[in-house]
């Protein structure tokens, strides 16, 4: 068990994940390459496959990870929400999370996920610069589920 995005999880092979998920290879998009690393599930959501990513520059320096949930509706994710990025120190700043966020939209919208929930605790500033600059839209925000847990501020990525 790891934790992923916050949660609980199971790593999961990349060929043990539901077709056609199991189809998605290398990625390039904005200079940015995705390179598929594992399948995950997480425990509060067991249906739902996940895909991890390393993420590299074209030039192949390593800039950090990203996740993708995909849960065909917002409720199954309203904690994690459907995409994860976490970039090494030295890159962050840069816009580098809002073009990962654009650049695997279309894998989720392409495998049937209309509506894209970004989540971030609060608190967060910079990750909600980022889901505005995105173009997503607030929601409303959950309550800690621990004491000494944050507020999950949420936001919608509706398809165009």
């Amino acid at each position: 068990m790891t934790i992923c995005r916050g949660v609980l999880s199971n790593r999961v092979p990349l060929e043990e994940l539901p077709s056609p998920l199991t189809d998605i290879g290398v990625l390039a998009s904005g200079g940015l390459i995705f390179r598929p690393t594992h399948g995950f599930v997480c425990l509060e959501a067991p249906d739902i496959p996940g895909l991890a990513f390393s993420v590299t520059t074209d030039a192949g320096v390593e800039i950090g990870t990203a996740s993708l949930l995909f849960a065909p509706d917002i409720a199954s994710v309203a904690r994690t929400g459907h995409i994860g990025a976490e970039l090494l120190p030295d890159f962050r700043g840069q816009g580098r999370t809002g073009q990962i966020v654009r650049s695997l939209l279309p894998v989720l919208r392409e495998n049937g996920v209309a509506d894209v929930l970004l989540t971030c605790d609060e608190g967060q500033e910079a990750s909600v610069k980022i889901c505005l600059g995105v173009g997503a839209t607030p929601i409303d925000d959950l309550p800690p589920m621990t004491p000494d847990g944050a507020t999950k501020r949420r936001f919608l990525l509706s398809e165009p």
